[in-house]
């Protein structure tokens, strides 16, 4: 008997019923622009605060409007792919995609209910649930779909993603590398988020797709490779960027939101060549804003870990502000500190909430909190950056336009004195702060999403180098799941090779298990802290050799560690 599918619901009654609110005039159109045989753009620029997590809705949606359609002719990928830069907003992701399936599982009848059935019938599983969500980061449980059919969002970092097409997925055991290589680059819409992150894995897809060969297809056009869709407020402009356009100027939430008030104060600190003296410059610049300013959020931006924790510290040290309150935030926090944190922090400043606070919320954070994060936070301290960094950071401030005194400052200090740049940002902060110098009025310069292209240019960060890839490698990587000794490292293709952000992962025991004993109970996300390579090896040469072990890919057996082993991404040191 024929199953008879229920209605496909508009896009807008969709996002009502998940949303409890009417979709913004562009993702209407991005909607139904995905539907009508046009496709995905290969960029969506629409500036920061406007909701560019509803393109995960309007991929879900975009499946269940083929679920009448032959899987033979059908053109909406299966899985969705949410790739990003920042383990936070990996989490934060994975946490809309799973009240979205939550819901679909829950509901029994409208807009809900009819793409629950609809996505159902193409897992063709009677108890398959509407969406699966995994997720995919250092530390993370290690998840795939339970079949290729099923409908699924995925959210991941660079490095697990990008492993996992090159057939060397961290994490992955031998004999699965494979399937978890297919299930990744085939029947994939790709969603890069703050695509200026991830250039070179961008580069990477673009080369595997003319390397791709196949002689009969096994899918439809569109699903035998990923579909591949950046987003960020920074990118190129060109034919194919997908923007705002007239209706959406005139929409009185996005016009609040993109001329929102955000004057910012240059404040430079020409003496400040040493760490100590940069680090004392930025709090002395936090003191006075405290002592100024009305209670509210106030973020603080640094660029590094460590002047991120001795800021916050001096900071907490001083009886004079005894009564504001401090939070540091960056990617070097254990999970299980690190997940209170960020979840307070998110609770707290999310667009709409602490509107009337009794005092000082102060959040020193780094990068980890720069893009992507929902945070609406009255005052902004950032240390020197780049364009897009800035772009970015300016996104946090003020965000939906209800904080009318909302304010900023801007500190620039000299570069490094060993390199002549500035580490991250290489000559940019010495442009940023000429472009600030040229607009100021009355001492503040005024940077909302609709002018800040125009002040500030457009950015001239490069990315570093990366490989090409090649026929012979890409085959030696198919053809074996087990790496033959001098294998070239994947990590190069998407992460790049002139300073690749290299991660693995750390975890502290009372009882480390000798090389035949098997580690009880199992390792747990929140014990993990993430940590670049290079800083890892600094730490683990300051202790005794029987004070670590490697762990095993099993995730219960250890291997002894030594300093000439050669730690490998998504390796865990316990």
């Amino acid at each position: 008997m024929t199953h008879t599918l229920p209605e496909q619901p508009a896009f807008a009654d969709w996002y009502r019923a998940i949303h409890n609110r009417d979709p913004f005039p562009w993702q209407n159109r991005l909607a139904n622009r995905v539907t009508d045989n046009r496709g995905w753009p290969s960029l969506v620029g629409i500036p920061t605060g406007l909701g560019k997590t509803a393109c995960m809705d309007i991929a879900i949606w975009a499946l269940s409007s083929q679920a009448d359609v032959p899987p033979t002719k059908r053109t909406a990928p299966t899985r969705l792919w949410w790739v990003v830069n920042r383990r936070l907003l990996v989490d934060d992701t994975y946490e809309h995609a799973k009240r979205i399936a939550d819901k679909l599982a829950k509901a029994t009848d409208g807009p809900l209910a009819c793409v629950a059935s609809r996505l159902n019938h193409i897992a063709g599983h009677p108890y398959s649930q509407p969406l699966e969500v995994m997720r995919l980061r250092g530390g993370a449980e290690r998840a795939r779909p339970p079949t290729p059919a099923q409908p699924a969002v995925l959210c991941s970092t660079i490095p697990m993603f990008g492993s996992r097409i090159l057939f060397r997925g961290y994490g992955t055991s031998r004999s699965m590398r494979p399937v978890d290589a297919a299930l990744a680059y085939t029947d994939s819409l790709v969603i890069v988020d703050e695509a200026h992150l991830a250039v070179h894995l961008q580069s990477l897809l673009d080369g595997l797709e003319d390397l791709n060969t196949a002689q009969v297809p096994v899918l439809p056009k569109g699903r035998l490779s990923p579909v591949v869709v950046a987003l960020t407020a920074t990118g190129d402009t060109d034919a194919s960027r997908f923007d705002l356009d007239n209706r959406d100027h005139c929409n009185p939430e996005i016009k609040k939101r993109i001329h929102a008030n955000k004057p910012i104060r240059p404040l430079e600190l020409n003496n400040a060549t040493t760490e100590s003296k940069r680090i004392a410059g930025i709090v002395s610049a936090v003191k006075d804003h405290l002592t100024n300013s009305q209670p509210g959020v106030t973020l603080v931006f640094v660029n590094h870990p460590a002047t991120a924790i001795k800021t916050a510290d001096r900071l907490r040290n001083d009886r004079k502000f005894k009564d504001s309150e401090f939070q540091v935030a960056t990617g070097q926090i254990r999970g299980y500190e690190g997940h209170k944190v960020t979840r307070y922090i998110l609770d707290r400043t999310r667009s709409g909430t602490n509107t009337n606070p009794e005092h000082h919320l102060v959040i020193v954070a780094t990068q980890t909190l720069e893009v992507g994060a929902d945070i609406d936070a009255d005052y902004l301290i950032t240390e020197a950056c780049g364009v897009r960094a800035l772009t970015q950071r300016l996104g946090r401030l003020n965000r939906i336009g209800d904080r009318p005194h909302a304010k900023g400052v801007y500190i620039h200090t000299p570069p490094d004195k060993k390199r002549g740049t500035w580490p991250l940002y290489g000559e940019e902060p010495s442009n940023v702060i000429a472009r600030m110098r040229t607009h100021l009025d009355n001492g503040v310069v005024h940077l909302p999403p609709a002018r800040i292209a125009d002040v500030l240019g457009p950015p001239q960060d490069q990315p570093d180098r990366a490989p090409v890839i090649a026929p012979g490698i890409l085959r030696e990587w198919i053809k074996t799941s087990t790496p033959p000794p001098g294998e070239a490292p994947v990590n190069p293709y998407f992460a790049g090779i002139d300073d690749p952000e290299l991660h693995i992962n750390i975890a502290w025991r009372a009882y480390i298990p000798k090389e035949n004993e098997k580690l009880w109970p199992r390792i747990r996300e929140g014990e993990l802290v993430d940590a670049f390579v290079s800083e890892a090896n600094k730490f683990l040469s300051e202790l005794d050799k029987d004070q670590c072990v490697l762990l095993n890919s099993d995730r219960t057996t250890v291997t002894p560690y030594s300093e000439q082993q050669s730690l490998r991404p998504g390796d865990t040191i316990l």
